[in-house]
């Protein structure tokens, strides 16, 4: 349909416009790729990145000493990194992190409603002449 749509319009990337298809998508119909003869699985594969267990191991024990000391899953990787031990990346420490049975371990994050303060009153201010109250923030200043 492309090829005939080509000749009658002069140009393959209009017919292609045309019918809505993706230069890349056209090319890789009509010129498909080998089939792999033996898939290897991609949990499978092996690659220079991948960490090991052992390396599992010690990110869950890091993690879990944080945790122990209140601090989070970006503490314990940063000062790991600053130790010179980088094990895996940041978002791999938190995937395994999710995937700790432990999680009642992990340390509370405070909210908002945990941390309110309340803010002090504001100043009343009296002037008796021109001059005397300066003020950055025009909300300072009490009037009606």
């Amino acid at each position: 349909m492309i090829r005939a749509l080509t000749s009658l319009i002069g140009s393959q990337r209009q017919a292609l416009k045309v019918t809505g298809l993706c230069r890349s998508t056209w090319h890789y119909r009509s010129n498909p790729r080998p089939r792999a003869t033996n898939p290897i699985h991609q949990a499978d594969r092996a690659y220079s990145t991948r960490f090991g267990p052992g390396d599992c191991e010690r990110i869950e024990e890091r993690i879990l000493a944080g945790w122990a000391e209140g601090n989070s899953v970006d503490h314990s990787f940063a000062t790991a990194w600053d130790e010179g031990l980088m094990l895996a990346s940041r978002r791999a420490w938190w995937r395994i992190a999710a995937a700790l049975e432990e999680q009642m371990l992990r340390p509370k994050v405070p909210t908002r409603k945990q941390n309110r303060t309340t803010r002090g009153q504001k100043p009343v201010l009296k002037a008796t002449g021109p001059g005397q109250i300066w003020s950055w923030d025009i909300t300072d200043l009490y009037s009606p």
